[in-house]
């Protein structure tokens, strides 16, 4: 287990109030990997890892905690599982023919579902993506209803997972309802090891590659793991041209580009056409480098468009031998 996990539930252990913590950070570093790879797979307790992602009622937050609920209760064996189940099989008596669970769950009456919802126990509830609501009164009212689980004799505990900078909910309310917030980082080498893990590079390549996220900083998994599926693309290209050129250092200028491209474009926000036009910009020999530092120390000037719309993955088509640009040829040992 990760010393992260280990504090997590440290504070649920120790916490004398409602134990409920936040799990802040920026969006795409790996909240989410952490919590369903690391986190859950050694909690003691059930998790219930609830995406509010297009929630847009207090209801729809209560339909998707009992759905979940019941997916964890109709394998258990424990007797709080059996009532629940109990409960659920009347709703579906009284109800009648259903066509599928979410369609039941959505049926249920006010009544049936907060009595489902006060059998739930022995828990950890994890909420994802809070943040993305934009109505704050929601988010309010889904930090309300954790904080009434939570505060109840149920052994639940709540894990909320957002972007705390991005949230609409208000800081009084979050000093309300959190015992204690983390802040969620990933080092260069775990993000190498996630995003380009199914990449076969060497050994060198590996050590280059993690040096240049050191310097990328903060890091994107999305973004790192959407870019790797289009280095194994320049990879294989690379490889049957291996007669021409030096591949291996081939393979480390132009990931060494994708890197920093990628970077430019969805960390830093730029569009496309800002980047090209700063790559294509040809400065006089007076003039002031006003472009982006990684311009200044990298050349990218010579890379076709084409290049960069597929390294920003804009478009459709797959790479062409011409958008490979500045390759090291193969030396010739006479």
């Amino acid at each position: 287990m990760s010393n992260l996990a280990k504090q997590i539930n440290d504070v649920f252990e120790n916490c004398s109030l409602a134990p409920i913590v936040l799990l802040d950070g920026a969006w795409g570093v790996g909240k989410t990997h952490f919590i369903t790879h690391e986190y859950s797979t050694h909690s003691e307790q059930d998790c219930l890892l609830i995406s509010v992602l297009g929630i847009q009622s207090l209801q729809q937050f209560q339909e998707k905690l009992i759905g979940k609920y019941m997916s964890l209760a109709s394998e258990s064996e424990s007797d709080t599982a059996a009532k629940a189940v109990s409960i659920f099989s009347k709703a579906i008596s009284a109800i009648g023919d259903v066509t599928n669970s979410s369609q039941l769950v959505e049926s249920l009456s006010g009544l049936v579902k907060q009595s489902i919802i006060s059998k739930i126990n022995d828990v950890t509830i994890i909420v994802d993506d809070l943040e993305r609501i934009e109505d704050s009164s929601l988010a309010s009212l889904i930090l309300g209803e954790l904080y009434g689980m939570c505060n109840s004799e149920s052994s639940i505990k709540a894990i909320v997972v957002m972007n705390d900078a991005k949230s609409s909910v208000s800081k009084s309310l979050i000093e309300k309802v959190i015992c204690w917030k983390f802040k969620y980082e990933i080092s260069s080498e775990d993000a190498f090891n996630i995003a380009f893990g199914t990449l076969d590079v060497s050994p060198d390549i590996q050590r280059f590659m993690i040096k240049r996220l050191d310097e990328i900083q903060p890091l994107n998994l999305r973004v790192l793991i959407r870019l790797c599926d289009r280095m194994k693309q320049v990879s294989r290209m690379l490889n049957t041209m291996e007669d021409e050129i030096d591949v291996e250092s081939s393979k480390q200028s132009l990931f060494h580009k994708m890197l920093y491209l990628s970077f430019l474009h969805h960390q830093q926000d730029q569009d496309l056409d800002k980047i090209v036009e700063q790559i294509n910009t040809t400065l006089l020999p007076d003039e002031p480098d006003e472009r982006h530092p990684f311009y200044q120390q990298y050349l990218f000037h010579s890379e076709s468009t084409s290049f960069i719309e597929f390294t920003l993955g804009c478009l459709s088509r797959p790479l062409q031998n011409s958008d490979l640009h500045n390759l090291h040829p193969k030396l010739i040992n006479y």
